[in-house]
């Protein structure tokens, strides 16, 4: 879980195994708190290669950006 230009939240996650840090993310205080921001998930896979992951992360948090203020949706 990292927190940017603070407010907005970018989770990463394997989802394959139980993270207390996860965990938090489902916190009522957590979830009030970011009710009404931006939150983007991408997979962990993105932060294994410094090069090409974090571009492609990048571009998955961008999509998510683009879909959540404009309803577009580009796979």
């Amino acid at each position: 879980m990292l927190l940017t230009q603070p407010n907005v939240l970018i989770e990463i996650s394997d989802k394959q195994s139980y993270n207390e840090q996860a965990e938090l993310l489902n916190h009522p205080i957590l979830q009030k708190l970011f009710k009404n921001r931006p939150h983007f998930r991408i997979p962990m896979k993105y932060t294994y290669c410094f090069d090409h992951g974090i571009w492609q992360g990048a571009e998955k948090i961008f999509q998510q950006l683009k879909q959540s203020r404009y309803g577009y949706k580009n796979e």
